[in-house]
């Protein structure tokens, strides 16, 4: 099995010599399949580096859905408000044009914003509208995020995933193929219960609408990253420097996999490996370990 790898929280701006020699240690092994890259000033997020030619990526919104949410909470493609959704479908449609031209984008996760408000009918037809496109093969997974509740604080609160696989499923024959993603952390951020992972997998899986199966852990205590239940892509327990509290194990890895079932699924993994100062082969190293981890 071979990964995709979310390493930009830890390696940090793409213009950086140091993003540029992380990426290149990465390429080096064949665990890694490509990489997760956000967006920066409307251009893909790509560390200017020698990249192996069968390298295909996946594109992340979240740091700009997190942005635009902070600035307008009416915003994302499930708002109420004409104005928030026409705001997000702008963001998509620039988001089209610059993947649809390049041969080596995979995927584009998008999330189901905004918070709380949010509605289902307005999610689906957004992504009636932005599944309608020509995307030249690029495919749309929908990342879930932990839903909203008042049962305790939560770190997105956007929709539901039942109410996002209902969307997905009525979608299945569009234009481009849209599929639901699965985030580990997310996941147990939700419920806080580290039986959600596995089980929001195997409720796509189960629907044939899994596209994505990325890890993160997430800590039941404060770290150095954040506090208790933070949406902060810690490693998994048992690798190297994991914050004391990291609630994914390699046997939870294994779990959410096997609850994956047959399946086309991108799987891979985003970590944050935290403050302090660690040399380029050092990210690599760590990275690679968490890789291994999965792809085992």
């Amino acid at each position: 099995m071979t990964v995709h790898v979310g390493g930009y929280p830890s390696y940090g701006p793409p213009t950086s010599s140091l993003a540029a020699a992380v990426v290149e240690g990465l390429a080096e092994s064949p665990l890694v399949a490509g990489l997760e890259l956000p967006l920066a000033d409307g251009e893909l997020a790509l560390p200017s580096a020698r990249l192996p030619s069968v390298w295909r990526h996946v594109v992340t919104l979240m740091p700009s859905t997190v942005a635009s949410t902070s600035s307008d909470p009416a915003w994302g493609p499930a708002s109420e408000q004409r104005a928030g959704r026409d705001a997000a479908v702008a963001l998509l449609q620039s988001v089209r044009d610059v993947v649809a031209r390049r041969s080596d984008i995979l995927a584009v996760e998008l999330q189901s914003a905004p918070r709380r408000t949010g509605s289902a009918a307005a999610f689906a037809d957004s992504l009636a509208e932005i599944a309608s496109w020509d995307w030249n093969g690029v495919g749309l997974v929908v990342e879930h995020c932990d839903a909203w509740t008042t049962a305790h604080d939560v770190a997105k609160g956007f929709l539901s995933q039942a109410a996002e696989l209902d969307v997905i499923a009525a979608l299945q024959g569009a234009e481009t193929r849209v599929s639901g993603g699965v985030n580990w952390a997310r996941s147990v951020i939700e419920t806080r219960d580290v039986a959600t992972g596995a089980a929001h997998v195997r409720a796509a899986a189960a629907r044939g609408l899994l596209g994505a199966v990325m890890f993160s852990s997430v800590a039941d205590r404060e770290t150095a990253l954040g506090p208790a239940w933070a949406d902060v892509h810690l490693a998994p327990t048992r690798t190297t420097g994991a914050a004391a509290g990291s609630l994914l194990t390699p046997e939870l890895i294994l779990e959410a996999l096997a609850a994956a079932g047959p399946s086309d699924a991108i799987i891979g993994l985003k970590v944050n490996l935290g403050p302090g100062v660690l040399s380029p082969a050092q990210q690599v190293a760590r990275l690679l370990e968490i890789a291994a981890f999965v792809a085992a």
